[in-house]
């Protein structure tokens, strides 16, 4: 519906003048205060929207740092069970008996040198 403003404009019939009325005026300082609460208000979209991007990178670069330290882990992990069971081998009695029977002579004693105790 289109409203018809031509009465506020229109001249008067008498001598007098026409004069628009103080409640369709705006006054400044209430257009000052909503520029302001308008100006704070972009201020803080902004301020959230680079706090999300911020935060959202430092959520990336701990799952990146989190996924390479879990693959090391992994890793590390193989190596040692491999390094564990290269050490049973080293320290196996019969690799060590062998060893030490051809280094330095010395061999197990047959059934004739062995001697128990008497009872």
């Amino acid at each position: 519906m289109i409203r018809n403003y031509s009465p506020r404009y229109a001249g008067p019939a008498g001598v007098r003048q026409n004069v628009c009325s103080r409640k369709y005026r705006v006054s400044a300082g209430r257009g000052l205060f909503w520029k302001g609460v308008g100006f704070v208000a972009a201020g803080g979209v902004i301020f959230a929207m680079l706090g999300s991007l911020w935060f959202g990178s430092m959520i990336r670069d701990g799952l990146r740092d989190l996924g390479a330290r879990q693959v090391h882990l992994a890793q590390a992990r193989n190596e040692n069970s491999g390094l564990v069971q290269g050490k049973k081998e080293l320290m196996a009695r019969e690799r060590i008996e062998v060893r030490a029977s051809l280094q330095s002579g010395l061999y197990s004693p047959s059934a004739g040198q062995l001697i128990g105790p008497h009872f």
